[in-house]
């Protein structure tokens, strides 16, 4: 079964939504407000976020907070990039 986490950015149109399934992960643009996870927040705090460059207290989750810890854990960028 496929799951997701939806990231909405708050101060600009942008959003994208990423699948989780056994095939693989796969991303498109457009947040979705049926996703298992919710992110909100201004578009820079969900580029950091999403690089594991800041914690969750700087964004709003909805939903299966989980699945965003999975991806943190998971999601490992050297210093350096991004």
């Amino acid at each position: 079964t496929a799951r997701s986490v939806s990231m909405r950015a708050t101060d600009t149109e942008g959003g994208w939504t990423v699948s989780i399934s056994a095939e693989g992960p796969r991303a498109e643009r457009g947040a979705s407000a049926g996703a298992d996870c919710r992110v909100s927040a201004t578009a820079s705090d969900l580029f950091l976020l999403a690089w594991n460059r800041i914690g969750v207290e700087r964004v709003d989750v909805q939903g299966d907070a989980s699945l965003l810890d999975l991806w943190r854990n998971a999601v490992q960028v050297p210093p350096g990039i991004g």
